[in-house]
């Protein structure tokens, strides 16, 4: 009489362990499926991570190319300005627009020198070719030309040194403009990258009589 009791004593006791062992499976390991729910939250959230990362870069190689062209501009506008009416004053200053480009030069589209005179903006015209007693527009082609090349050229005759002023009292204003094609550095973004255009205007330095 006391087994049958104890067996089903025993027997009662092992049923809510097995019920509490079974609905543990189906439940299964929290640790697991902490690990399952960031997995899932990874793959959500990786792209977005990734795009992140190649716009910082993208950001970050235009604005370095950005400065580039600005410096260049500048640099050139600062030669051509101090040689004034000399006639090496374009070509000298196309030689200090190289010299701070680097190898980046191969993405100019253009260097244009115009008279800067009143609102300091690009003479209308300009940006496609040389307008007379305006601006003289060059290529990276025309920058790269050897002395010989560039005597020949006479690039610079539409808005020729030899004809701007330099007086101390009305000394004409030189700009320098330049227009940059940007790439994307990672490949990533479709489209064409844009156009970088920085200019820089300096006085030109008046003679000393």
């Amino acid at each position: 009489m006391n087994t049958r009791r104890s067996n089903s004593k025993n027997s009662l006791e092992a049923g809510p362990r097995r019920s509490r062992l079974v609905r543990r499976g189906r439940r299964g390991n929290p640790a697991e499926r902490e690990r399952g729910a960031a997995l899932v939250e990874m793959a959500l959230v990786l792209p977005f991570l990734v795009l992140l990362a190649f716009g910082l870069v993208e950001t970050g190689m235009g604005w370095r190319n950005a400065i580039t062209v600005t410096s260049a501009a500048r640099q050139g506008a600062r030669v051509s300005s101090h040689l004034g009416v000399n006639p090496q004053s374009d070509r000298e200053g196309l030689l200090a627009v190289q010299a701070v480009m680097g190898a980046d030069m191969d993405q100019v589209d253009f260097v244009v020198f115009y008279n800067a005179n009143g609102s300091g903006d690009l003479p209308a015209g300009c940006e496609s070719g040389s307008v007379g007693g305006l601006c003289n527009w060059y290529d990276k082609d025309m920058v790269a030309a050897t002395d010989a090349e560039w005597a020949a050229g006479g690039w610079d005759a539409p808005w020729a040194p030899a004809s701007r002023e330099d007086n101390v009292r009305t000394a004409d204003h030189l700009g320098v403009y330049i227009a940059f094609q940007h790439e994307y550095f990672t490949g990533v973004f479709p489209g064409t990258a844009p156009v970088i255009k920085r200019q820089t205007i300096m006085r030109i330095e008046p003679k000393v009589d």
